[in-house]
């Protein structure tokens, strides 16, 4: 999907990109400027009901899969200077 550009003129910059724009299902934020904490609870239930969905259509193997691995992704970026190995 190749996404929508819009053309501004120069004095309307700054009035495009301050505009609050919303998705239509969920009513959350398009813009991250724009979240607030009702959103992030919104997108919490949203997140719940998709994970028990999966997990009832793939007879009880994601929740299960979540509580014998853990629910967790940690992500972070080791400077080169610093050794590969990450010790526990």
């Amino acid at each position: 999907m190749i996404p929508a550009y819009a053309q501004v003129e120069r004095e309307a910059v700054e009035a495009h990109l301050v505009r609050e724009q919303y998705y239509p299902v969920s009513g959350l934020p398009k813009r991250l400027q724009h979240c607030r904490l009702e959103h992030a609870e919104t997108a919490r239930r949203i997140y719940q009901a998709m994970t028990e969905e999966l997990d009832r259509q793939m007879k009880g193997t994601i929740l299960n899969y979540f509580a014998t691995e853990g629910g967790a992704v940690l992500e972070w970026i080791c400077p080169d200077d610093q050794d590969d190995d990450i010790e526990d």
